[in-house]
């Protein structure tokens, strides 16, 4: 393994010869080319005076979609990696939702909210939705998706480590799961996605 530094001039040079040696269609596909350097790295070798991030290519943030709405992605926001599947989730969340309470919509929590995708999903299906999440470029891009997807009236986002509020086994221990969905997120991995249905217990 061995690593090299590269001056600020090499990034745009490499971008403009990758560029250069893909089929004219290929290239005009590419959204952005990113140079990211770990600020780990950095501090370890005294190079703080370089940008951990830059743009050498296209735009700081593409656009991706699920269900019938559209989402912004800055570079440090958190989307899902498989849209086919996420897209499998979010339907099954927001019949779940339309169904649960018909009359009367709920208000939805979106814990960790990233771009704000679950929540945008589900607004149509809410009385309203709180988003909590704690990477501020992800707050800004949710609060954008929402107003693209003409769903603000109904938003809330709000910018907090939402780990530091309560004892998440306190929280879970007064909720009853009542149904799960699995969710091949990830294929060909051992991991699995699962969507769980909480009922909170009656308590006196």
């Amino acid at each position: 393994l061995s690593t090299a530094t590269l001056s600020s001039d090499v990034g745009p040079q490499l971008a403009s010869a990758l560029l250069a040696a893909l089929p004219p269609a290929d290239a005009a596909s590419i959204a952005s080319i990113v140079q990211f350097v770990d600020p780990e790295m950095q501090r370890r070798h005294h190079h703080r005076h370089h940008e951990s991030l830059r743009v050498l290519h296209g735009r700081s943030y593409i656009h991706d979609t699920i269900l019938d709405s559209t989402f912004r992605l800055s570079l440090h926001s958190f989307f899902q990696p498989n849209t086919a599947m996420a897209s499998f989730l979010y339907a099954h969340l927001v019949a779940f939702v339309a169904s649960y309470s018909p009359t009367s919509p709920p208000v939805v929590w979106d814990l960790f909210c990233g771009v704000g995708s679950i929540g945008i999903c589900l607004a149509p299906h809410a009385k309203h939705v709180v988003g909590l999440e704690i990477v501020p470029d992800a707050v800004v891009d949710a609060a954008q998706n929402a107003a693209d997807n003409g769903v603000t009236h109904k938003m809330t986002f709000v910018c907090a480590d939402v780990l530091k509020a309560e004892n998440e086994a306190v929280m879970l221990s007064t909720y009853a799961v009542v149904g799960s969905q699995p969710v091949d997120m990830l294929p060909h991995t051992p991991h699995m996605e699962n969507m769980v249905y909480l009922e909170r217990r009656h308590t006196n």
